[in-house]
């Protein structure tokens, strides 16, 4: 993930800006009803992450669901999306960071269903 904004007690410094669809190719693939996790160097003291589309004629922003301290899951969101984590650190640091994702809709499979058309299924 690219490190996007930092506050400190210093200010707000815009490091990069968050990679758009149109430019650029998404960092990861995956399954929308999969979870990640976010690994820090230094542990901070709070962690949230969010779906951004930055492409909608208004940024629209999900909060994602928690499943641990520092993993998320991404509900029913799909399309390509960046993934922005938030962390707040002892210290008072501030940081966004970025990552363009393509997330896709899982595949849903029929268990028990014999194969063939749906006329041979259906009739």
């Amino acid at each position: 993930m690219l490190p996007f904004v930092v506050v400190t007690e210093d200010g707000v410094k815009k490091l990069n800006f968050p990679r758009l669809p149109d430019d650029y190719k998404p960092v990861v693939n995956i399954s929308s009803n999969s979870s990640f996790s976010v690994d820090f160097t230094k542990k901070p003291r709070e962690v949230n992450a969010f779906l951004v589309d930055y492409d909608a004629d208004t940024s629209e922003i999900t909060p994602l669901t928690r499943l641990g301290n520092t993993e998320f899951g991404l509900g029913n969101l799909y399309g390509l999306r960046t993934i922005e984590v938030r962390a707040i650190f002892d210290d008072g640091r501030y940081v966004t960071y970025t990552c363009l994702a393509d997330i896709q809709k899982p595949i849903v499979e029929g268990y028990g269903l014999p194969r063939g058309t749906q006329s041979d299924i259906f009739g």
